[in-house]
């Protein structure tokens, strides 16, 4: 999804650009159909949204390591860093 986030976040409707990812990754796009216009999942994306915004999440991906934002987590030097860092501070512990 985040290799082609710059095609569907800028489309007006990306639903058929998710269907059409859902069939190439394999899903039953009947199900994939129903359930991206049941009320109950869309309560529930809502729902996870607003929690991540709750703990601070701006963008996505946002990654944590104990509870601390990697920020540049997309740059895989950082985020080794952060591991590291994380697994280190364990070790004293």
């Amino acid at each position: 999804l985040y290799k082609f986030q710059h095609v569907w976040s800028r489309a007006s409707d990306a639903s058929a650009f998710f269907a059409n990812y859902a069939e190439s990754i394999g899903l039953d796009t009947g199900q994939f159909a129903m359930d991206s216009k049941s009320p109950e999942v869309q309560a529930r994306v809502i729902s996870e949204g607003d929690a991540g915004v709750a703990r601070g999440v701006k963008n996505t991906p946002t990654i944590f390591i104990n509870g601390r934002e990697v920020r540049n987590s997309f740059r895989p030097e950082v985020l080794k860093q952060a591991i590291e860092d994380a697994l280190a501070e364990k070790k004293k512990s």
